[in-house]
Protein backbone atom coordinates (compact mmCIF):
# COMPACT_ATOMS: atom_id res chain seq x y z
CA UNK A 1 0.00 0.00 0.00
CA UNK A 2 2.73 2.63 1.02
CA UNK A 3 4.63 1.89 -2.27
CA UNK A 4 1.67 2.58 -4.16
CA UNK A 5 0.76 5.50 -2.58
CA UNK A 6 -1.82 4.82 -0.13
CA UNK A 7 -1.88 5.20 3.90
CA UNK A 8 -3.47 2.33 5.46
CA UNK A 9 -7.09 3.25 7.21
CA UNK A 10 -8.53 1.79 10.43
CA UNK A 11 -10.06 -0.65 8.69
CA UNK A 12 -7.17 -1.98 6.69
CA UNK A 13 -4.73 -1.30 9.58
CA UNK A 14 -6.95 -3.19 11.95
CA UNK A 15 -7.29 -5.92 9.83
CA UNK A 16 -3.35 -6.42 9.07
CA UNK A 17 -2.99 -6.69 13.00
CA UNK A 18 -5.89 -8.96 13.48
CA UNK A 19 -4.33 -11.24 11.10
CA UNK A 20 -1.05 -11.20 12.01
CA UNK A 21 -2.42 -12.20 15.76
CA UNK A 22 -4.45 -14.85 14.68
CA UNK A 23 -1.03 -16.10 13.11
CA UNK A 24 0.58 -15.91 16.52
CA UNK A 25 2.47 -13.30 15.04
CA UNK A 26 1.17 -11.01 18.01
CA UNK A 27 4.64 -9.38 19.24
CA UNK A 28 4.97 -8.85 15.51
CA UNK A 29 1.61 -7.09 15.52
CA UNK A 30 2.69 -5.13 18.62
CA UNK A 31 5.87 -3.88 16.92
CA UNK A 32 3.95 -2.59 13.87
CA UNK A 33 1.05 -0.66 15.41
CA UNK A 34 3.43 1.14 17.76
CA UNK A 35 4.40 2.86 14.33
CA UNK A 36 1.15 4.27 12.74
CA UNK A 37 -1.49 6.32 14.82
CA UNK A 38 -3.44 4.69 17.06
CA UNK A 39 -7.36 3.47 16.90
CA UNK A 40 -9.10 1.87 19.11
CA UNK A 41 -9.82 -1.15 16.46
CA UNK A 42 -6.21 -1.65 16.32
CA UNK A 43 -5.74 -1.83 20.31
CA UNK A 44 -8.56 -4.09 20.55
CA UNK A 45 -7.10 -6.50 17.82
CA UNK A 46 -3.81 -6.41 19.79
CA UNK A 47 -5.62 -7.29 23.18
CA UNK A 48 -7.56 -9.89 21.55
CA UNK A 49 -4.04 -11.36 20.40
CA UNK A 50 -2.20 -11.19 24.02
CA UNK A 51 -5.50 -12.78 25.89
CA UNK A 52 -5.48 -15.25 23.25
CA UNK A 53 -2.11 -15.94 24.17
CA UNK A 54 -3.11 -15.90 27.71
CA UNK A 55 -0.83 -12.72 28.65
CA UNK A 56 -3.20 -11.31 30.68
CA UNK A 57 -0.58 -8.10 31.86
CA UNK A 58 0.17 -7.51 28.53
CA UNK A 59 -3.57 -7.29 27.80
CA UNK A 60 -3.67 -4.85 30.77
CA UNK A 61 -0.85 -3.08 29.77
CA UNK A 62 -2.45 -2.35 26.26
CA UNK A 63 -5.42 -0.86 28.49
CA UNK A 64 -2.99 1.28 30.01
CA UNK A 65 -1.11 2.60 26.89
CA UNK A 66 -4.27 3.29 25.26
CA UNK A 67 -5.24 5.59 28.00
CA UNK A 68 -1.91 7.37 28.05
CA UNK A 69 -2.73 7.83 24.18
CA UNK A 70 -5.54 9.19 25.18
CA UNK A 71 -7.13 6.43 22.38
CA UNK A 72 -10.81 5.72 24.42
CA UNK A 73 -11.56 1.86 24.87
CA UNK A 74 -14.88 1.04 23.86
CA UNK A 75 -17.26 -2.00 25.44
CA UNK A 76 -15.35 -4.52 23.04
CA UNK A 77 -12.24 -3.48 24.64
CA UNK A 78 -13.61 -3.52 28.01
CA UNK A 79 -15.57 -7.14 27.06
CA UNK A 80 -12.53 -8.87 25.78
CA UNK A 81 -10.75 -8.21 29.17
CA UNK A 82 -13.39 -9.03 30.98
CA UNK A 83 -14.12 -12.56 28.61
CA UNK A 84 -10.38 -13.51 28.68
CA UNK A 85 -10.51 -12.97 32.94
CA UNK A 86 -14.22 -15.16 33.07
CA UNK A 87 -12.21 -18.15 31.31
CA UNK A 88 -9.90 -17.89 33.84
CA UNK A 89 -13.00 -17.86 36.75
CA UNK A 90 -11.40 -14.47 37.55
CA UNK A 91 -14.87 -13.11 38.71
CA UNK A 92 -13.63 -10.17 41.18
CA UNK A 93 -11.08 -8.71 38.64
CA UNK A 94 -13.82 -8.80 35.75
CA UNK A 95 -15.98 -7.21 37.50
CA UNK A 96 -13.53 -4.20 38.95
CA UNK A 97 -13.14 -4.21 35.35
CA UNK A 98 -16.50 -3.55 34.17
CA UNK A 99 -16.75 -0.98 37.48
CA UNK A 100 -13.55 0.58 35.52
CA UNK A 101 -15.98 0.53 32.48
CA UNK A 102 -18.63 2.36 33.92
CA UNK A 103 -16.56 5.04 35.48
CA UNK A 104 -15.21 5.56 32.26
CA UNK A 105 -19.33 5.91 30.81
CA UNK A 106 -18.77 2.87 28.65
CA UNK A 107 -21.63 0.48 28.89
CA UNK A 108 -21.18 -3.50 28.96
CA UNK A 109 -23.48 -5.08 26.17
CA UNK A 110 -24.65 -8.49 26.43
CA UNK A 111 -21.77 -10.34 25.39
CA UNK A 112 -20.24 -8.59 28.46
CA UNK A 113 -22.96 -9.71 31.02
CA UNK A 114 -22.34 -13.27 29.41
CA UNK A 115 -18.87 -13.02 29.69
CA UNK A 116 -19.23 -12.12 33.14
CA UNK A 117 -22.05 -14.94 33.68
CA UNK A 118 -19.47 -17.17 32.34
CA UNK A 119 -16.81 -16.34 34.83
CA UNK A 120 -19.27 -17.41 37.73
CA UNK A 121 -19.60 -20.63 35.78
CA UNK A 122 -16.45 -21.35 35.60
CA UNK A 123 -15.54 -20.28 38.86
CA UNK A 124 -18.31 -22.40 40.27
CA UNK A 125 -20.23 -19.76 41.79
CA UNK A 126 -23.58 -20.92 40.02
CA UNK A 127 -25.71 -19.10 42.51
CA UNK A 128 -24.23 -16.23 41.47
CA UNK A 129 -23.92 -16.57 38.39
CA UNK A 130 -27.97 -17.27 38.30
CA UNK A 131 -28.64 -14.27 40.19
CA UNK A 132 -26.52 -12.23 38.01
CA UNK A 133 -28.13 -12.76 34.39
CA UNK A 134 -31.42 -12.46 36.94
CA UNK A 135 -30.26 -9.10 37.39
CA UNK A 136 -28.89 -8.13 34.02
CA UNK A 137 -32.50 -8.86 32.98
CA UNK A 138 -34.03 -6.46 35.52
CA UNK A 139 -31.97 -4.26 34.29
CA UNK A 140 -32.70 -4.41 30.79
CA UNK A 141 -30.63 -6.62 29.22
CA UNK A 142 -32.57 -8.92 27.21
CA UNK A 143 -31.03 -13.07 26.94
CA UNK A 144 -30.14 -14.18 23.64
CA UNK A 145 -29.18 -17.33 22.31
CA UNK A 146 -25.61 -16.72 23.57
CA UNK A 147 -26.91 -15.97 27.04
CA UNK A 148 -28.93 -19.15 27.02
CA UNK A 149 -26.07 -21.26 25.97
CA UNK A 150 -24.03 -19.53 28.31
CA UNK A 151 -26.27 -20.34 31.38
CA UNK A 152 -26.83 -24.48 29.81
CA UNK A 153 -23.04 -24.57 29.72
CA UNK A 154 -22.74 -23.24 32.59
CA UNK A 155 -25.16 -25.60 34.63
CA UNK A 156 -23.62 -28.80 32.68
CA UNK A 157 -20.25 -27.75 34.25
CA UNK A 158 -21.38 -27.59 37.08
CA UNK A 159 -23.27 -30.69 37.01
CA UNK A 160 -26.58 -29.06 37.17
CA UNK A 161 -28.61 -30.96 34.54
CA UNK A 162 -31.37 -32.23 36.39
Amino acid sequence: MASAGYSPDAVSYTTIISSMCKLGKVDEARELAMRFKSYVSVYNALISGVCGEHKLKQAFGLLYQMLLERVDPDVRTYSILINSLSNEGNVELSLAVLANMFLRGCSPNIYTVSSLIKGYFVAGRVHEALDFWKQMAREGFEANVVVYNTVIHGLCLNGKVA
